[in-house]
């Protein structure tokens, strides 16, 4: 699994990394090109330090053995070496070459009046470098060129072993690695300190969660005593849904009761017409309705259960949505027939109210299930005989509203309203209604919202009530190929 912490402190720590291995390779290039310009130049200076003791005497240069010139290049100092040629002639060499009779140092024409520094091997098999130096004595300046090439141009070799210098370069190499990887290890332990201190609000927000108390009435993360814009949004969204489950879970504990109170009811009247029948079986007054009684109490049960699947089913998102073009007045003749058997008058109590025969694009079961239920609550909380208004209205050229308004037999309050979607929710002069469970209006909300159909209910007055819903409808074209 992933890690936050352990990806900032290794992002963080490679990037820091990176930047420090740069600043410690070229502190390294800079250090190694300085003590080697170092070296160079006291090789140079060992050069220019012999030029010193040369004298002309007899139109020839003589080199005069100075005592502290001489031990720059000491016979025990195996590693630094000269040797001085005028013409072809060898006029001096170190003590350090004794060692080494026949052997001479490197001499390679140059340029007159230049020096070069050229790696080589001394005599003594190390690695070293050598400045050659050929001149012209001043005597000699305006003579032939050639001349001075062949009698008079002084030509030096100073040798000097790298020795010394590549093993101040190893050390300061190391250290150089060993600075770095404490560099490394230092900004480590920071980092870490840091995205730790960082990541503390986090720790902090995960502690809360781990300490809350789902099942409190009002359960909620407390606020910090410093707050953080990162965390902050965290905390809210987190608070948000805390508060929307609790409410859920309040709901279904309702929702449980509710339903055990609705089953309790019809169960508890078959046990008690049962016992009662067991107990006087010969009494006609209850042996022949018995059946009937029976049946009529089961049909019930059934009907609260297909209702609860229903409103379960329509609840999630398994629900099959599949729509088509529907003529609507077709099925609200077919929903007006459905309920005949309730409402011997219904038809003679629902007024129509339409400019054309509209037809909409939904599903065929949800619409035919909203229209059952929103009809059949609007003509059994309506008085006996009064008028039941569907309006059918175009409210957007591709959006249909159905409206349906009746007046109310008890009258409702804005509570009431609020309530009303909530499963098995009865106002309190449905409370005595046997037949009536309030679970109508919550699978109407349910199945509004698979469909995304927008629809509301408002009080129009002190006794009169209207449910409004807004249906996709079908284009002209769509509608006469629907037609045929």
């Amino acid at each position: 699994m992933l890690s936050i912490r352990t990806q900032l402190v290794k992002a963080i720590t490679i990037v820091i990394g990176l930047i420090l291995f740069a600043i410690f390779l070229i502190v390294d290039l800079s250090v190694d090109d300085w003590v080697d310009n170092q070296f160079d130049q006291s090789l140079t200076s060992k050069a220019n330090y012999l030029r010193a003791f040369l004298k002309e005497e007899d139109e020839h240069a003589k080199f005069n053995y100075n005592k502290d010139a001489m031990m720059l290049f000491d016979l025990h100092s195996d590693s630094d070496y000269f040797q001085i040629w005028q013409g072809g002639t060898e006029i001096a060499r170190s003590h350090s070459l004794d060692a080494y009779p026949g052997t001479n140092l490197l001499k390679t024409e140059i340029p007159l009046n230049t020096s070069v520094i050229v790696p080589v091997t001394l005599p003594n098999g190390q690695d070293g470098k050598t400045v050659l130096t050929y001149y012209l004595p001043p005597a000699h300046s305006n003579e032939n060129p050639d001349v001075i090439h062949q009698k008079n141009a002084i030509y030096i070799s100073v040798a000097a072993s790298t020795d010394s210098i590549s093993g101040v370069l190893i050390l300061i190499d190391i250290s150089l690695i060993l600075s770095f990887v404490a560099a490394i290890l230092g900004v480590r332990i920071l980092v870490t300190r840091i995205v730790d201190s960082g990541l503390k609000p986090l720790q902090d927000l995960n502690q809360n969660i781990k300490s809350l108390d789902i099942s409190a009435s009002h359960a909620h993360i407390p606020e910090p005593a410093v707050d953080y814009a990162e965390v902050t949004p965290i905390r809210k969204e987190l608070n948000h849904f805390i508060s929307t489950n609790c409410q859920l879970l309040a709901n279904e504990k309702r929702l449980t009761a509710d339903i055990a109170h609705e089953l309790k009811t019809p169960i508890s009247e078959m046990i008690s017409l049962s016992e009662v029948y067991i107990r006087y079986p010969h009494d006609e007054r209850i042996g022949a309705s018995y059946k009937e009684d029976m049946l009529d109490i089961a049909l019930r049960m059934k009907e609260i259960v297909n209702n609860l699947m229903l409103l379960q089913h329509s609840a999630t998102g398994a629900f099959n949505i599949d729509c088509h073009p529907q003529p609507l007045l077709p099925l609200l003749d077919k929903v007006l027939g459905k309920l005949a058997f309730k409402y011997d008058d219904c038809r003679e109590r629902v007024a129509l109210h339409y400019d054309d025969e509209p037809t909409v694009y939904a599903d065929l079961f949800s619409l035919d299930t909203i229209l059952t239920n929103l009809l059949d609550n609007g003509l059994f909380y309506s008085p006996a005989a009064s008028r039941v208004d569907i309006t059918m209205a175009h409210r957007e050229p591709d959006l249909l509203m159905l409206s349906i308004k009746n007046n109310l037999s008890s009258p409702l309050n804005e509570e009431d309203i609020e309530q009303l979607c909530k499963p098995l929710y009865q106002a309190d002069p449905s409370r005595s209604q046997r037949d009536r469970h309030g679970l109508g209006l919550a699978i109407v909300d349910n199945l509004c919202r698979a469909n995304h159909f927008e629809w509301n209910i408002r009080l129009l007055g002190h006794n009169r009530i209207e449910v409004a819903v807004l249906i996709p409808l079908v284009s002209d074209s769509e509608a006469i190929l629907t037609a045929h």
